[in-house]
């Protein structure tokens, strides 16, 4: 019995984490950037495993915030979660340049 209960909190807290994930686009689309790192920042705190949750927080952080050290730390829990997705290797590569370039000046 017990089993099926932390199986059904688990169930319970995917969907809630996937709940946050659409409002954090939302608010995304309206430019609501705290709006949005509060949304996805409840995402990832739900499903620690949600690679949308990350990669959009890193988004975020770096084009809403300008944050590029958060952003990378977000984008590298991305890319552990799924280390073929280009896009985000990509952007992770252009970012550790960008913060790479930034502690040289």
């Amino acid at each position: 019995m017990r089993m099926v209960d932390e199986e059904n909190e688990q169930k319970k807290k995917i969907a809630e984490a996937e709940d946050y994930y659409k409002k954090g686009l939302v608010y995304g689309q309206e430019s609501d950037v705290n709006g949005a790192i509060e949304c996805w920042q409840k995402t990832v705190e739900l499903n620690p495993n949600h690679f949308e949750g990350w990669y959009n927080l890193g988004n975020v952080y770096d084009i809403g915030k300008g944050d590029l050290e958060r952003a990378l730390e977000c984008w590298n829990r991305a890319l552990e979660l799924k280390p073929d997705e280009v896009m985000c290797c990509i952007i992770w590569a252009t970012l550790t340049e960008k913060i790479n370039i930034t502690i040289r000046q």
